[in-house]
């Protein structure tokens, strides 16, 4: 099993916004057999010149000598999200420096904190669990692009307008839009038809990035919302901006890398960890615990716990007390950090991959040896019908087992199991995309279960006509996607 942290996750999604995924197949043009499901369909209508929406967008953000007149950003709020099993929160600082291409950003949550920063073309991230990294150049082209005030005005302003492409129309976030693309980019910018300003950003497949709730400020609309979503691994940020500044005084020295010692003062002042953790800035199992343990008691029980974690629950609580503690949490830690960990003295499988005997302990209330419908979890309920094969209204063993080589899948990265045969497939799962959409539980998935991202190619998808989306269908799809993943 593998748990990521948001540290793993976070730059995956800003290296992705970037528009530098390297793939042989663009965005719009996928094999004609196959395309993947995503936040957007990557096929397309063949592309127009998108001059007309993008002036018009242009003018809804109050034209570009109103955008143009904003030097400098100081952004604040909150920030919260799960990832790879954890749930965080916290507040965000913003601070751009528009005219002298400066900016830094700022995650600061109860065990953890991840500050970014750049200056020209030199770039930084500080976090709790790597310290101070240089930053790559695709992921600071993409802290240079969400910088900006309105991003489609840069891009028009770097590259001109005829560098744009109108693809379409499309339903994003519950509302119609009009998709524009830059060359060379799977990037896709959706505009809202109604209001004219960005409604999301997407890689398809990939990440979604939605815009909600804008306010102008100084004549210019801002987003106050931002949520990204992240497929793979499965990552939720959401950013709720409270205070915005424009042309104001700003700290000019937080742009700067910090120095070896400000580092390590700014990691043990951020957590108080002690030790070898200390010096390093690696995440502690001690801030593990602190940021899930609601009731400070030491330990985090499965009440406490995310989502995420409730299914590693009983793996990870080796004595079987119902709460995790700082020993046992550090079974987490180190597999966060890839290192190896030491035997648990409970019948925990090897290399932490999930068993049936696992899922049934953590979820049969009533002490039967299988899972009701009504003990099963938010998660597995509504693709309950899909595991239960003999329709007898339980999940065995052998159907649990099932449903525990899609979890270990799901981790992809992990090591595989040599002892296991078959060893679990990577990625996306033709499974998966059926659990994920299918409301009846009857396997496979019909038009008005699929999303709105998928229903305009639904039946193209649909290749035997008979109104939906079987497992060899789906499978299909997911290999398409995992294709591209994995270039």
């Amino acid at each position: 099993m593998q748990r990521r942290s948001i540290a793993f996750s976070w730059p995956l999604a800003l290296t992705l916004l970037a528009g530098c995924s390297q793939s042989t197949t663009p965005s719009g043009s996928p094999p004609a057999t196959t395309e993947p499901v995503s936040s957007t369909p990557v096929t397309a209508p063949a592309a127009t010149p998108a001059e007309g929406i993008i002036a018009d967008h242009i003018r809804a953000m109050g034209g570009a000598e109103a955008v143009a007149r904003i030097k400098t950003m100081h952004l604040t709020g909150q920030v919260s999200g799960s990832s790879g099993g954890f749930a965080f929160s916290g507040t965000t600082e913003e601070t751009y420096d528009l005219a002298q291409d400066r900016g830094y950003r700022s995650m600061e949550m109860t065990g953890f904190f991840r500050r970014e920063g750049w200056s020209g073309e030199v770039g930084w991230t500080h976090d709790t669990q790597n310290g101070v990294v240089d930053t790559a150049a695709d992921e600071l082209m993409t802290n240079k692009l969400m910088a900006q005030p309105g991003p489609l005005v840069a891009l028009v302003a770097e590259r001109g307008a005829g560098a744009l492409k109108e693809m379409g129309e499309r339903e994003f976030n519950g509302q119609q839009c009009t998709v524009v693309t830059a060359e060379g980019s799977p990037v896709e910018f959706y505009l809202n038809q109604e209001t004219k300003l960005i409604e999301g950003i997407a890689v398809p497949g990939t990440i979604d990035v939605t815009f909600a709730d804008y306010q102008a400020v100084e004549g210019v609309p801002l987003a106050r919302k931002r949520t990204l979503q992240v497929s793979q691994p499965a990552t939720t940020v959401t950013y709720v901006i409270e205070a915005t500044e424009l042309n104001g005084q700003i700290d000019v020295a937080r742009f700067d890398k910090p120095s070896g010692e400000a580092a390590q003062v700014a990691t043990a002042g951020a957590t108080q960890p002690s030790g070898d953790a200390q010096a390093t800035g690696a995440v502690t199992a001690e801030q593990v615990v602190q940021a899930m343990d609601a009731n400070g008691d030491g330990k985090i029980t499965k009440d406490e716990a995310s989502e995420d974690l409730k299914l590693f629950f009983g793996e990870i609580d080796a004595n079987g007390d119902g709460g995790i503690d700082v020993q046992e949490a550090q079974v987490m830690v180190k597999d966060m950090q890839g290192q190896p960990t030491a035997s648990q003295p409970s019948a925990k499988p090897p290399q932490g991959r999930m068993t049936a005997a696992q899922l049934i302990g953590f979820m049969d209330k009533n002490g039967d040896g299988k899972i009701a419908k009504d003990e099963a979890n938010d998660q597995l309920k509504p693709a309950f019908g899909q595991f239960d094969q003999n329709k007898d209204g339980f999940l065995d063993a052998v159907e649990a087992q099932a449903l525990a080589d899609i979890i270990n899948a799901q981790q992809a990265g992990s090591q595989q199991d040599s002892q296991k045969s078959p060893p679990p497939q990577k990625g996306l799962t033709g499974a998966q995309l059926i659990s994920f959409m299918d409301k009846n539980a009857d396997g496979k998935i019909a038009k008005d279960e699929a999303n709105e991202q998928l229903k305009p190619f639904f039946d193209q998808q649909d290749q035997n006509k008979d109104g939906f989306i079987d497992a060899q269908e789906a499978q299909a799809i997911a290999d398409f996607v995992n294709s591209q993943q994995s270039q």
